[in-house]
């Protein structure tokens, strides 16, 4: 009778706690819009202090700040390092809310300058540390003579060119109220066996006030490090850009994720988190900017008065478009006067796509080789202002481009006694942009299992195949010593090749349009990877197209030191009237070379006829068809 009485007496003291702890449950359900009364929405505080973010926000049950709960409190001391949004996140029963706010850090012993509104604060004072990247703006009646000029838009109209820069000092300040004289400014389109001068016919000072649309377009491959760094500078450069303008931002790897879409980039910069970037391991770079350049063409419909303008930021090159590739890209921007600025950071960028993209649009390229410095964030600083403020030149053409497809662009300023020049490269149609793979799939260790992630892939090809029947393609299965034998490497990448064929056929490809081969261990993108997903691009299948008028053969030629070397030996070919590229590679001692390959050979025997006659007049370069 006791240990029923103990037992029970547990079982109601337990029963009293849980009905204690839940008597929220109890209390009537808490509703209506969330308003907050006389919240503060943008701070000031001098670096190394404090501040304390208070609200009032009466019919609230939860309140997070930034993923943090905060129900039980109405402020919080906040000791910021850099300029910052936080997201104040008020929830009821039947609402939720953010109300973002801004605290501007300022460095003591400078005074706060107001300037332009969609500058901001970072970019109005003056820079006093030595900058390639814009980084101020200096005032007139500050003589610090510029050191820089830097062309960041350009674009034809008949025999009218029309070029955008900025012309900086050694500290990256922007030289603001400069009066450019005719004399003192000239242009020419430069090569090492021509030159032709152009016409000063003005230079002015210019200021849009249009509302830019900033299109963002984000590689998220696997290739990508640093990633938190990344997003990090690209918040930061959101802070400082006009609230009157729109962003919208696209994350791109084998397939398109539209993650912001017409937001204000201060909301923008606020929403951009680590976890949305969900990583895929392959990058369909021509096939992700056709469908922002789409996205682009929807929204001018219904905003006319919009500037669209893309930024692209890349880790490596394009490696699995099918549809699409660049040059159509190039095509496509220049139709409709869309720039593509972008920006590569880390080896394995692809310098041959970017750079003749961005310029053949009329943007200006980046390439850098880590983050550090902020250079992600200086560099989108400098390609935002440039396309609000700077100096514009007109020129007008003296004789033809007529027969000429690319061509360096040089303006120059006499300073004195020195000579200041930027060059960029100006395209008069789409230049041929080389991709030197289209993988169709990649694969785990030892197996031949398409995985899920790749089925849409294979399904846009099929497609292309079905309403192409004339076309033929060839399939190349490759492995990355998984087995113990040379035999059975060759046999796991023959079933690979295999494996996506019968994925063709079963989306109603002919069988006789496909062609499998097995390269085994051979060409493997990375001769000595060192991460999982350099391995599991070398664990791939790669698709060419055997119609002739897609030309797939090439000749690898040169190895090089350095991309420098490389780009010489490409410009060296090209001028020898044959198309060529670099890749990158790894060698056995593990520091970076470079591969460079003459390509756009449309038979095998035309490549097989070339390489004789290269290899008789080069005998000391050993060519080798790929």
């Amino acid at each position: 009778m006791q240990k029923r009485r103990l037992l029970l007496y547990y079982v109601n003291t337990l029963m009293m706690i849980l009905l204690l702890s839940s008597c929220d449950l109890f209390k009537p359900a808490v509703t209506g819009e969330l308003v907050a009364i006389d919240l503060k929405e943008e701070y000031n505080v001098f670096a190394g202090d404090s501040c304390v973010v208070s609200w009032n926000i009466p019919n609230a049950t939860k309140v997070y700040i930034n993923s943090n709960d905060y129900k039980n409190s109405d402020a919080i001391k906040i000791f910021p390092k850099d300029t910052t949004i936080i997201a104040l996140d008020a929830i009821n029963n039947e609402n939720r809310k953010l109300f973002p706010i801004k605290i501007n850090v300022i460095e003591k012993n400078l005074p706060i300058q107001t300037g332009k509104e969609n500058l901001k604060n970072n970019i109005d004072q003056i820079s006093l540390d030595f900058s390639e990247y814009l980084s101020g703006i200096k005032p007139p009646n500050i003589k610090e003579p510029i050191s820089n000029l830097k062309i960041m838009r350009f674009s034809q109209s008949g025999n009218n060119i029309k070029v955008n820069f900025l012309p900086l000092d050694k500290f990256g300040n922007f030289a603001d109220g400069m009066n450019f004289l005719k004399s003192e400014l000239a242009a020419q389109f430069i090569d090492e066996s021509m030159q032709i001068p152009l016409n000063v016919n003005i230079v002015k000072k210019f200021q849009n006030n249009q509302q830019l649309h900033l299109y963002f377009l984000i590689e998220n491959s696997a290739v990508v490090q640093s990633r938190e760094n990344m997003i990090g500078q690209l918040r930061n450069s959101l802070l400082y850009y006009d609230h009157t303008d729109k962003v919208s931002l696209f994350l791109n790897n084998n397939e398109l994720y539209e993650l912001i879409t017409n937001a204000k980039p201060e909301y923008a910069s606020m929403s951009i988190n680590v976890s949305d970037f969900e990583t895929k391991k392959l990058n369909s770079y021509a096939n992700g900017l056709f469908s922002v350049i789409q996205k682009i063409k929807e929204n001018s419909a219904k905003s006319p008065n919009e500037i669209p303008v893309i930024i692209s930021i890349n880790y490596s090159g394009d490696n699995s478009s099918i549809t699409y590739s660049l040059t159509d890209i190039s095509e496509i921007a220049r139709i409709a006067s869309i720039p593509i600025y972008s920006i590569g950071i880390g080896l394995d960028t692809k310098t041959y796509q970017l750079q003749p993209l961005s310029n053949s649009t009329g943007a200006r390229s980046y390439m850098m080789v880590s983050l550090e410095d902020n250079s992600l964030t200086k560099a989108l600083n400098e390609i935002y202002f440039s396309n609000k403020f700077g100096y514009q030149a007109e020129f007008s053409l003296l004789s033809s481009l007529q027969n000429i497809q690319h061509i360096p662009l040089q303006i120059s300023y006499h300073n004195g006694d020195k000579l200041i020049e930027d060059k960029i490269g100006f395209y008069t149609k789409e230049p041929n942009i080389f991709t030197p793979f289209q993988i169709l799939a990649l694969f785990n260790l030892s197996s031949a299992q398409v995985q899920s992630e790749y089925i849409s892939k294979i399904s846009e090809l099929a497609e292309l195949l079905v309403e192409n029947p004339d076309i033929q393609i060839e399939l190349l299965g490759y492995s990355n010593y998984e087995y113990l034998t040379e035999e059975e490497d060759i046999d796991l990448a023959s079933n690979r090749a295999i494996e996506i064929k019968n994925q063709l056929v079963n989306f109603g490809v002919k069988p006789n349009q496909v062609v499998t081969k097995s390269k085994g261990n051979n060409n493997p993108i990375y001769y000595l990877p060192k991460s999982e997903w350099q391995i599991a691009i070398n664990r791939r299948v790669e698709m060419k197209w055997l119609d002739p008028a897609y030309e797939p053969y090439e000749l690898s030629a040169q190895i090089a030191e350095s991309e420098a070397e490389a780009m010489k030996y490409v410009n060296e070919w090209e001028k020898a009237g044959y198309r060529a590229y670099y890749d990158r590679l790894i060698n056995k001692d593990q520091d970076p070379k470079y591969k460079v390959k003459i390509w756009g050979f449309s038979t095998q025997n035309e490549a097989e006829n070339t390489k004789k006659v290269l290899s008789f007049k080069f005998q000391n370069i050993s060519f080798v068809l790929e």
